[in-house]
């Protein structure tokens, strides 16, 4: 995976060598406009880690108000947070 833009850089750079016959174009702008666009599954997901995220802020709120940093029960968190 490339992580940013010199891994890119040397996998354009190495890809152009390695195939010299291939006409390469860039597509970043496109891939990044269609990663824009979302469908009904992936904002329903959305939704749903958001619900989590905040229901898990909630719980860690409540155990640093309590000075309890130690999640002894942390299968009961796990299952607090599924409940989403």
């Amino acid at each position: 995976m490339l992580r940013n833009e010199s891994d890119y850089i040397l996998f354009y750079e190495l890809f152009k060598k390695l195939n010299p016959g291939v006409d390469i174009v860039d597509v970043r702008g496109l891939s990044m406009e269609l990663r824009m666009i979302k469908d009904e599954w992936e904002l329903e997901n959305i939704r749903k880690a958001g619900k989590i995220a905040v229901k898990g802020m909630k719980i860690a709120e409540e155990e640093i108000r309590a000075k309890s940093l130690r999640f002894s029960n942390s299968k009961g968190t796990c299952r607090a947070l599924q409940r989403c």
